[in-house]
């Protein structure tokens, strides 16, 4: 049972850090407000100059997108 956890939180961090480097770069003094996953999609919403942006990124379809909230 140990075994397969280790694994699954393996498998989990590699995903994490996948969706996290195939979103845009924070830039300096851009703050993380939440993120979350939802249906397969990494979304992560964030703040800079005033402004909300929300970065997505898909795992089915390995593509990743930036709007303004």
């Amino acid at each position: 049972m140990k075994n397969a956890l280790t694994a699954l939180f393996a498998v989990a961090k590699e995903l994490a850090e996948l969706a996290k480097s195939s979103t845009p770069k924070l830039r300096d003094g851009e703050l993380i407000r939440c993120e979350w996953l939802r249906d397969g999609i990494y979304c992560r919403e964030t703040t800079f100059n005033s402004i909300t942006y929300q970065a997505t990124f898909d795992f089915k379809q390995r593509t990743s997108h930036l709007i303004t909230a």
